[in-house]
Order: C-alpha cells, then structure tokens, then sequence
C-alpha cells in the first residue's frame, strides 16, 4: 500500500463508527446516519476491511468497482439507499463475501 494510502487509513481510525485492529480499519458502520453522496473509489484500499454498513442513508450513483479489492470482506449492507447502475462484476472477487444486502436500490446485474 503506498505511504499516502496508509496514512489515511491510519486518520480513519480515529472516527467513531469505524473500528480498526493493529491501525487498519475492519469494521465501518455508518447506518442511518443522513449521509448523501456517492461512494468513493478509495474504498478499495482498505484491504482488511470486513464488514461496510450504510444502510439506511442517500447514497446515490453505483458501486465502485473497487469494492472488489476487499478480499477480506464478508458483509455489504447497502439497503435503503438509491444506489443504481450495475453491480461490479469485480465483487465475484470477494471470495469472503457472506452477507451482502443491497435492497431497496435499482440495482443492474451483470
């Protein structure tokens, strides 16, 4: 992982809600909580990430195709937003993958 990448993983541990083990971010849980916007390809970086919670939110536009990149995720929820587009065929990288949940979006399979 490049210097800048680590660092801001670093910075993310500080935020509640997001919980880290050895200062690398495992678990996001960001439910209900009014945010609006998209989803950042950034996401990718954070390779031990396990569980990503946003259900409940705005979010708007697709999914990253970096989402494929967390190969230690084992759950996605997503539902209750309005996600659209298609669902990345890089998530059938996510060997890990035990609870995904992304209802209530208009969502396209590949």
């Amino acid at each position: 992982m490049p210097f800048a990448d680590r660092d801001t993983e670093l910075s993310l541990c500080t935020w509640s809600n997001v919980n880290c083990d050895s200062n690398y971010v495992i678990f996001v849980t960001l439910s209900s909580m009014g945010f609006f916007g998209t989803l950042s390809p950034k996401i990718g970086i954070l390779k031990n990430l396990k569980t990503f919670s946003l259900q409940g939110n705005g979010t708007t536009g697709g999914l990253p195709e970096e989402f494929g990149n967390l190969s230690s995720l084992t759950s996605l929820k997503l539902e209750n937003n309005h996600l659209t587009g298609q669902i990345p065929s890089t998530l059938g990288n996510l060997k890990k993958l035990q609870d995904f949940e992304p209802k209530q979006s208009q969502w396209k399979y590949p």
